[in-house]
């Protein structure tokens, strides 16, 4: 009796130094690319074991290296718990005809995991979308006017280009919502473009190009007040905004 006792001590001292609690991590599916158009690509991927670690943020990661993480890659997201099957939208930072690769990632509150990556083609994606023009009512070279719009990133400021009238001109006062350039002070015209308000600016961002549309009207010429001239002595004619059309002088004998 004293020695089964003692057995069971022992036993029990066991139990307690060997007891662990398992803790499992997520298991998800690879991303399912479900969507390929001009705007970008749809991705979709299921929940098969949340894991005892709570979710705080799941979505997906893209890139053109076959290793995207959210570290170094781009990437779309929702925070929260995320639902069984869930699907989300990339629609910037893609080129047409190239091959991208999409993972999906799962992040708990102590680590992020990973999926295997997959390939796809883009079809490209809107990296710039044009809502509006803020300028003066009518405007005059060397004006400045600002360029709003959406789908702005920090890394597009790397890929912007803007041309006036096929001349490409500086942009500055870059932001999310957009960027600033000053109209030309010289450019190659013609006078049809002031006469029907029809200027061209063009956005491009990697190899999506966007082509403004026109909102600009320019100042019409204005000479100074009529006063009596003596043609006998050399004069002048003042005015301003006197290159938007052309301008001739001619004047009646008595």
């Amino acid at each position: 009796m004293k020695k089964y006792f003692i057995l069971l001590l022992i036993w029990c001292s066991s139990c307690q130094e060997e007891s662990f609690e398992i803790i499992s991590s997520p298991n998800f599916t690879v991303p399912e690319i479900i969507e390929l158009n001009e705007n970008g690509a749809k991705f979709k991927s299921s929940i098969l074991l949340a894991g005892n670690d709570p979710i705080i943020e799941y979505g997906f990661a893209y890139d053109l290296s076959q290793k995207p993480t959210i570290e170094s890659s781009r990437f779309i997201s929702m925070k929260g718990q995320a639902p069984a099957e869930f699907t989300l939208e990339a629609v910037k930072g893609m080129s047409k005809g190239r091959t991208y690769f999409v993972a999906t990632f799962i992040k708990t509150a102590s680590s992020t995991f990973y999926s295997e990556s997959v390939s796809f083609i883009s079809e490209g994606s809107k990296n710039f979308i044009f809502e509006k023009i803020n300028s003066k009512p009518a405007v005059y070279f060397g004006d400045t006017i600002e360029i709003l719009g959406a789908n702005l990133e920090e890394v597009t400021e790397l890929l912007l280009k803007v041309k006036f009238e096929d001349e490409e001109v500086p942009f500055f006062d870059y932001s999310l919502k957009g960027f600033k350039i000053q109209i030309p002070r010289e450019f190659r015209y013609e006078y049809r473009i002031f006469e029907q308000n029809d200027i061209r600016i063009s956005v491009q961002v990697g190899d999506q190009i966007l082509n403004i549309p026109n909102t600009l009207k320019f100042e019409k010429p204005q000479f100074d007040a009529k006063r009596n001239i003596d043609y006998s002595a050399a004069w002048e004619l003042k005015g301003k905004y006197l290159f938007t059309t052309p301008t001739a002088v001619s004047y009646e004998s008595a």
